[in-house]
């Protein structure tokens, strides 16, 4: 393997989660049922009695339920067994993003979470609109950081220029993905900050 694709083999191990935990649970789940009724196939072909429910027993109640169980129950137990489906679906189908960006460099892998990001965000926007620690909040994601900006009462604040220098701080760190910056200042401002 050469040298480039075990670093990209890194990075993509580093951002994306594992689904081998939620993998291993169902198959597990599965092979629990399956081994149950095996035993009990074999437990009632040989004439033993069952551990928990014979297969034919089973088999005769699940057909007469829906005559005997309320419809409301049967729609929530519907209802459940399909949002677990739905859920197993997602699992396996969605890409498991880690709070994490790349860090595009040509000689190592770099890594940087979602907040050092955030924070730096924070530092600049902070530093371009003048105001202190406390009157500045930022959220990030994988394609957007957000800059919350409250401005001391009486003092504006240049939204565009925050932007820039936030977008421009961001691209010397040549993120992969490149969030979009949205940056909103505060119509009311902070009194005695």
């Amino acid at each position: 393997m050469t040298e480039d694709r075990r670093t990209r083999r890194l990075l993509r191990r580093e951002t994306h989660s594992s689904r081998s935990v939620p993998s291993v649970l169902t198959a597990v789940v599965v092979l629990i049922l399956l081994l149950w009724l095996f035993l009990e196939t074999a437990l009632s072909v040989t004439g033993a009695p069952p551990i928990l429910l014979s297969p034919v027993t089973a088999a005769q109640w699940l057909a007469d339920l829906p005559r005997h169980a309320p419809g409301a129950v049967l729609a929530a137990a519907g209802l459940a067994l399909a949002l677990v489906g739905l859920l197993l679906l997602a699992l396996a189908l969605l890409p498991g993003n880690r709070p994490r960006y790349v860090v595009t460099d040509e000689r190592s892998a770099i890594i940087v979470d979602y907040e050092v990001v955030a924070s730096a965000a924070s530092r600049v926007a902070r530093t371009a609109a003048a105001v202190s620690t406390d009157q500045v909040h930022t959220w990030a994601s994988r394609r957007r950081i957000e800059v919350q900006v409250h401005p001391t009462s009486g003092l504006p604040v240049d939204e565009e220029a925050v932007r820039r220098a936030v977008e421009r701080e961001l691209a010397s760190y040549e993120l992969d993905p490149m969030p979009a910056v949205t940056v909103e200042v505060s119509t009311r401002g902070a009194v005695g900050v």
